[in-house]
Protein backbone atom coordinates (compact mmCIF):
# COMPACT_ATOMS: atom_id res chain seq x y z
CA UNK A 1 0.00 0.00 0.00
CA UNK A 2 3.02 2.37 0.71
CA UNK A 3 4.62 2.22 -2.75
CA UNK A 4 1.29 2.26 -4.37
CA UNK A 5 -0.86 4.32 -1.81
CA UNK A 6 1.93 6.98 -0.70
CA UNK A 7 2.44 9.57 -2.80
CA UNK A 8 6.54 10.14 -2.94
CA UNK A 9 9.51 10.00 -5.85
CA UNK A 10 10.73 6.59 -7.60
CA UNK A 11 14.21 8.28 -5.89
CA UNK A 12 12.41 7.80 -2.67
CA UNK A 13 12.24 4.23 -1.03
CA UNK A 14 10.29 3.23 1.72
CA UNK A 15 10.84 0.19 2.88
CA UNK A 16 8.78 -2.21 5.49
CA UNK A 17 11.17 -4.04 7.79
CA UNK A 18 9.02 -5.06 10.39
CA UNK A 19 5.04 -5.70 11.28
CA UNK A 20 4.41 -5.73 15.43
CA UNK A 21 0.79 -6.55 16.02
CA UNK A 22 -0.39 -7.10 19.73
CA UNK A 23 -1.69 -9.84 20.86
CA UNK A 24 -5.14 -8.74 21.28
CA UNK A 25 -5.10 -7.28 17.54
CA UNK A 26 -5.60 -3.59 18.35
CA UNK A 27 -2.26 -2.38 17.22
CA UNK A 28 0.41 -2.68 14.96
CA UNK A 29 3.52 -1.09 14.72
CA UNK A 30 4.71 -0.99 11.40
CA UNK A 31 8.50 0.32 11.27
CA UNK A 32 10.15 1.54 8.36
CA UNK A 33 13.77 2.32 6.74
CA UNK A 34 13.79 5.59 4.31
CA UNK A 35 16.34 6.56 1.88
CA UNK A 36 17.69 8.83 0.77
CA UNK A 37 19.37 9.70 3.99
CA UNK A 38 18.80 13.49 3.35
CA UNK A 39 15.30 13.32 3.39
CA UNK A 40 14.53 10.37 6.18
CA UNK A 41 12.86 12.86 8.71
CA UNK A 42 10.66 14.69 6.23
CA UNK A 43 9.74 11.84 4.34
CA UNK A 44 9.12 9.85 7.79
CA UNK A 45 6.54 12.81 8.89
CA UNK A 46 4.81 12.38 5.72
CA UNK A 47 4.38 9.09 6.33
CA UNK A 48 3.09 9.67 9.70
CA UNK A 49 0.76 12.04 8.53
CA UNK A 50 -0.78 9.64 5.81
CA UNK A 51 -1.16 7.27 8.79
CA UNK A 52 -5.25 7.97 8.84
CA UNK A 53 -5.45 7.71 4.97
CA UNK A 54 -3.95 4.02 4.99
CA UNK A 55 -5.90 3.36 8.14
CA UNK A 56 -9.08 4.11 6.26
CA UNK A 57 -8.20 1.80 3.03
CA UNK A 58 -7.24 -0.98 5.57
CA UNK A 59 -10.46 -0.54 7.20
CA UNK A 60 -12.31 -1.28 3.63
CA UNK A 61 -9.98 -4.07 2.53
CA UNK A 62 -9.82 -5.96 5.58
CA UNK A 63 -12.36 -8.55 6.49
CA UNK A 64 -11.56 -8.36 10.33
CA UNK A 65 -12.57 -6.66 12.94
CA UNK A 66 -11.42 -4.39 14.41
CA UNK A 67 -8.74 -3.80 12.32
CA UNK A 68 -5.51 -2.84 13.80
CA UNK A 69 -4.98 0.75 14.63
CA UNK A 70 -1.39 1.33 12.76
CA UNK A 71 1.29 3.58 13.88
CA UNK A 72 4.59 4.09 11.89
CA UNK A 73 7.87 3.82 13.73
CA UNK A 74 11.35 4.86 12.03
CA UNK A 75 13.71 1.94 11.67
CA UNK A 76 17.36 2.89 11.63
CA UNK A 77 19.14 -0.56 11.69
CA UNK A 78 20.06 -0.35 8.37
CA UNK A 79 21.90 3.10 8.64
CA UNK A 80 23.14 1.76 11.65
CA UNK A 81 24.89 -1.54 9.97
CA UNK A 82 26.12 0.27 7.07
CA UNK A 83 28.01 2.93 9.34
CA UNK A 84 29.71 -0.07 11.27
CA UNK A 85 30.43 -1.15 8.22
CA UNK A 86 32.00 1.30 6.75
CA UNK A 87 34.04 2.07 10.30
CA UNK A 88 35.19 -1.30 10.46
CA UNK A 89 36.22 -1.02 6.55
CA UNK A 90 38.10 2.22 7.40
CA UNK A 91 40.17 0.11 10.34
CA UNK A 92 40.96 -2.41 8.19
CA UNK A 93 42.21 -0.36 5.77
CA UNK A 94 44.89 1.31 7.94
Amino acid sequence: MIERDFDHSPREFITVTEVITADDLLHTRIKVSIWPDEIRGALFERLVRAAGKFQGLLNKRLQMHPVPHISFERDDRVREAGRIEELLEKSHNN
